[in-house]
């Protein structure tokens, strides 16, 4: 591995402007998995924070996160703000938790300690199957900790062709399987959808899926019709009655 660089961040926890979302942590800056679609790594080149998709590629790391979030969750300000009957913390929307850095550095595993000890509700997004290692730790206190994956195809080759270093489907599939079998609600994130055949992965793994968001590719085109696509999800929800679901809002309009 390439020799690791390292950020001391004066902030990590804050309220995400996703508009599905409660707070957020980003501990790593950058990611491994290189996903070709990600609005992040987007949004870090505009503001000059990475020149390059290789330095994306090597992601930095807030050496001082656990100490960090653990001041901020014990913080006045944070604690008057925080709702736990509503309000959860997200690992992480910007950046993978547990790509190949966290097996050696362990941050995402030491905030998320801190976060359950002090009571925090915690949802996980991530495309790898590091999260087993902190299976433990999330299924012991799986009445806070939700784990979800992002699954936008059933097909590998076309994941790994926009995902290029992520976990592949079906090892994700089997992931989502274990955590939910031991009692873990879990979620997934079909953002962006990456073909028109979405309802073959919700029929796959609904019965093992608490609850779904669905989005579309923002940044660029993919030939897909999205009110098609969109109508379709929403009767197959209708007509098994189901209301765990979530479209944002670039879908929910798309024309």
């Amino acid at each position: 591995m390439k020799k690791m660089k390292f950020v001391t961040r004066k902030h990590l926890l804050y309220k995400t402007r996703v508009e599905y979302g409660s707070w957020a942590i980003n501990h790593y800056e950058g990611c491994k998995h290189g996903c070709k679609y990600c609005w992040a790594m987007r949004l870090a080149f505009r503001t000059g924070r990475v020149k390059t998709r290789r330095e994306w590629l090597h992601p930095k790391a807030a050496k001082n996160a656990p100490d960090q979030v653990f001041a901020e969750i014990h913080s006045a300000n944070f604690q008057d703000r925080f709702h736990r009957e509503y309000d959860w913390v997200w690992l992480c929307p910007a950046t993978d938790p547990y790509q190949l850095i966290e097996s050696e550095l362990h941050l995402t595993s030491s905030i998320l300690k801190h976060l359950v000890q002090s009571q925090i509700p915690v949802r996980i997004l991530t495309k790898s199957e590091g999260v087993y290692d902190d299976e433990d730790t999330i299924i012991r206190h799986s009445d806070l900790v939700q784990v979800g994956f992002t699954i936008s195809t059933l097909s590998n080759d076309l994941a790994r062709s926009w995902e290029p270093d992520a976990s592949l489907i079906h090892d994700r599939m089997k992931a989502l399987r274990y955590f939910h079998n031991n009692g873990v609600k879990t979620w997934v994130s079909g953002e962006p959808i990456l073909d028109s055949k979405p309802l073959d992965f919700v029929e796959e793994l609904n019965e093992s899926v608490d609850y779904w968001v669905f989005g579309k590719a923002n940044y660029m085109k993919l030939p897909l019709d999205y009110p098609k696509i969109r109508n379709g999800l929403i009767q197959w929800f209708q007509a098994h009655n189901q209301t765990n679901y979530y479209i944002k809002k670039e879908l929910m309009e798309a024309a």
